[in-house]
């Protein structure tokens, strides 16, 4: 690996630390939400801090190193999908009102872990030296879905309204 894959090795999994702070919006962390909002302006609002996320995550895809690139592929279109019923995307619109009439996507606190869970995982097995594209097919799409359809049919979790 050369020393210019690993600085954005490295800039990828910090991509994935962005989200962190999105997880105080999410569960309505009301000390990190409001440091967000008093102190760092607009580079606090969770549309800024996702768009971030994902521009450090794809600058990993294009000069990372790593021996696979499917996964962090396929991990960074659903994950991001799944953060766009999350976060209020202005040109991720038809997208949102298309997932508000999906049952399984109406917990926001749900689809953001699920989201996280594909962009870990994604970032994890792209330093695999093989992985059938079935298995990340099951890992990153059909798993979570199966997730959230359980968890939202049965009321599995209560999370607090997101300070979206």
């Amino acid at each position: 690996m050369e020393r210019y894959e690993g600085l954005f090795d490295v800039l990828g999994w910090l991509g994935l630390a962005f989200l962190v702070p999105l997880g105080f919006y999410v569960f309505d962390y009301g000390p990190g939400v409001q440091f967000m909002r008093s102190r760092l302006g607009v580079a606090g609002l969770p549309t800024t801090i996702t768009l971030v996320a994902f521009a450090l995550i794809a600058l990993r895809i294009l000069f990372g190193g790593g021996e696979l690139v499917s996964p962090l592929l396929v991990s960074f279109v659903v994950g991001f999908f799944l953060l766009a019923t999350v976060v209020p995307f202005r040109f991720m619109k038809w997208f949102s009102d298309f997932a508000g009439k999906v049952f399984f996507l109406d917990s926001k606190a749900l689809s953001f872990l699920a989201a996280c869970f594909v962009l870990f995982f994604g970032n994890l097995l792209s330093y695999a030296r093989r992985a059938s594209i079935w298995l990340q097919l099951f890992v990153f799409l059909v798993l979570p879905v199966v997730f959230l359809l359980v968890a939202n049919a049965f009321n599995l979790f209560r999370f607090p309204a997101p300070a979206l």
